[in-house]
């Protein structure tokens, strides 16, 4: 697939649980391939969500992300899109 700027992208997908694994990106002027694993799935009420992240830029870069909590529609739809039209 390609990003809204139209680099490539990529999604892979577990086979058994349908759940998204890694998400790559090639932004221009990265140092290499933007990667981002999910991890850590736990539900939150009827849903399941990941708490944590791995995510890696080239082969020098790797950082963790860990939500200390998570509250599904917490924040208003227009900071996340925009004002609706």
């Amino acid at each position: 697939m390609i990003d809204a700027e139209g680099n490539p992208a990529s999604l892979l997908v577990d086979k058994r649980s349908h759940r998204p694994r890694m998400l790559e990106l090639n932004p221009p002027g990265a140092a290499g391939p933007v990667r981002v694993f999910f991890e850590d799935w736990r539900r939150v009420g009827d849903l399941l969500y990941f708490h944590s992240f791995l995510l890696t830029e080239g082969p020098e870069r790797t950082f963790t992300y860990r939500y200390t909590s998570i509250a599904p529609n917490a924040v208003d739809a227009s900071v996340l899109h925009g004002t609706p039209r």
